[in-house]
């Protein structure tokens, strides 16, 4: 049961619970330092408390997922002929080889962009290294390789190259995200 579109599908749900349960913790302090009622500060205390337990229950649901396809997957061998055989894993491009073009793309926007713009210039940067399943599309909808950014971006909010808590469907390069491209490319001059 290799169905790697479940997979980031909770990635995604687990971002956006992030950023919510951010949203929120931020909202409570900014009416706390307003001076504003101690019922309004409570009341999105609870929901950051019921947003918190969610996510819990998100995590819980997705390991018991991976379990299952771990199960599942040593369950799926069959006899063809005498021969067994294995079911074949997708080849697709790691999240990783995204990250370069990613802090690109954002530093060609100015810093910031919408989700479409970005993965507009990271398609076209990453066009000639796309593997053939990468352009495929998911039963459900997406092409493989958007998935694969969407994890990417997590991946570079969780280490502080991209900014956490912006606006949905907006993204935007830190300093840290800055020095690493930086970085990335004195490397690739000393290489050459």
């Amino acid at each position: 049961m290799n169905r790697p579109e479940i997979g980031s599908a909770f990635d995604l749900i687990l971002q956006v619970l992030d950023e919510e349960i951010e949203a929120t913790e931020a909202e409570a302090q900014m009416r706390a330092d307003l001076g504003e009622s101690q019922e309004a500060v409570q009341v999105l205390a609870e929901e950051k408390k019921m947003l918190e337990a969610f996510k819990n229950k998100v995590v819980k649901l997705r390991a018991e997922w991976e379990r299952l396809g771990t199960t599942v997957a040593k369950s799926r061998i069959r006899r063809n002929k005498g021969r067994v055989i294995r079911r074949v894993t997708t080849d697709i491009t790691p999240p990783e080889a995204f990250k370069l073009p990613i802090l690109q793309a954002l530093v060609e926007l100015g810093g910031v962009g919408r989700t479409q713009a970005v993965h507009r210039l990271v398609e076209s940067k990453m066009r000639r290294k796309l593997k053939p399943q990468d352009c495929m599309r998911y039963p459900s909808g997406p092409i493989v390789w958007t998935i694969t950014i969407e994890r990417c971006r997590r991946k570079m909010v969780e280490g502080g190259l991209l900014e956490a808590g912006t606006p949905k469907g907006i993204w935007a390069i830190t300093d840290k995200g800055k020095e690493y491209l930086e970085q990335s490319r004195k490397h690739k001059k000393k290489d050459s």
